[in-house]
């Protein structure tokens, strides 16, 4: 089975209840949870501070990001490299449609 990596480029210290449920869910794929939902799936989160910081990506990376006038509209969402989302977060239907039903609950109260 190929592992599909999808990767979530935000801005940094991006406070969003949809991005905190984003990298919650990483962090319960790397305690061993939700293996069904998740098998073959590579989560990542990539915090952007700057154009400078996006110099840092690979090539491949880079080109995703940025459309044809050069500027970026984060946050983007994409999988295998592809955009499937550009201006905001996936919600918690796009996420369970992507992965096999997981249903998430995403509390966005203000802390």
């Amino acid at each position: 089975m190929a592992v599909k990596r999808l990767t979530v480029y935000a801005r940094q210290n991006e406070q969003s209840a949809l991005f905190k449920a984003f990298k919650k869910l990483i962090l319960l794929k790397k305690a061993g949870r939700f293996t069904k939902a998740l098998a073959g799936y590579k989560l990542s989160v990539v915090e952007v501070s700057s154009k400078a910081k996006l110099q840092k990506l690979d090539d491949e990376e880079r080109v995703t990001l940025f459309s044809n006038d050069g500027s970026e509209l984060l946050p983007i969402v994409t999988l295998d490299n592809q955009i499937i989302k550009r201006g905001s977060f996936l919600s918690p239907k796009e996420l369970s449609q992507l992965f096999d039903g997981l249903s998430l609950q995403i509390d966005d109260k203000k802390e």
